[in-house]
């Protein structure tokens, strides 16, 4: 089913992915609504108009089925949230991987969501025995078993950023991958994740259901720009 979506819903607004993409919906003037839904607020540019069809929730995850109103209303949902087993231990890293983002769908789509958009991880499999690629796999299974009128999944490779808290060793790893994988086969920039989801909303032939690999997300770049 194609259609221009007037709306849309952010989840993980605060991570490295989540702030590329507000950058990128800000561009674009076909949407004409923005909610940032978020364990907090993030700062936004207060003297360019483009922000101003942006509004944010601050919601307790953990009681997300009390946050309705935050969902209503939107066409299309991304989901960026996310955290690391190093970060949040094992319990906190299934809860915000898992839980949040299972929950937040849920909800979405009783609301009315049409296009649900996650991002994943290169190497999600709900039958590995890591924890990290299980996760993601599992997650894939039950969002598109929610039967979204139109499913996007992202499994981007190494996310290269300059993140705002640096995690031990990511700096180097971060500046290897830039420099090594000059080809992008097993690394994509995260503001390249973001254009290439917003690019896929507006495309008119979409699948039902669809996983873009590292590699579709890097060769989104290339496309024409989207024409309002």
């Amino acid at each position: 089913m194609a259609y221009r979506p007037a709306s849309v819903f952010v989840l993980g607004a605060t991570g490295e992915v989540g702030k590329e993409v507000v950058k990128e919906l800000a561009k674009h003037a076909q949407i004409g609504k923005v909610t940032l839904i978020g364990r907090r607020k993030i700062d936004l540019p207060t003297d360019d108009i483009n922000y101003n069809k942006f509004t944010q929730t601050v919601v307790d995850f953990d009681k997300i089925d009390e946050y309705t109103e935050a969902f209503k209303g939107h066409d299309v949902g991304i989901c960026a949230l996310g955290t690391t087993r190093s970060a949040s231990g094992v319990d906190g890293f299934y809860k915000v991987d898992h839980d949040y983002i299972v929950n937040s769908a849920k909800l979405a789509k009783e609301c009315g969501c049409k296009h649900f958009n996650l991002v994943s991880s290169a190497g999600a499999n709900k039958n590995a025995w890591i924890l990290y690629p299980k996760t993601k796999g599992q997650v894939e299974e039950e969002l598109t078993n929610m039967a979204f009128d139109r499913m996007s999944i992202y499994r981007p490779g190494f996310l290269l950023c300059n993140r705002t808290n640096h995690r031990t060793g990511e700096s180097i790893i971060n500046s290897i991958m830039s420099c090594a994988d000059r080809w992008r086969v097993f690394s994509v920039e995260t503001a390249a994740v973001a254009s290439a989801i917003v690019k896929n909303i507006f495309k008119t032939d979409p699948k039902k259901v669809e996983i873009l690999y590292n590699s579709n997300i890097r060769d989104f770049g290339k496309d024409e720009p989207v024409k309002h």
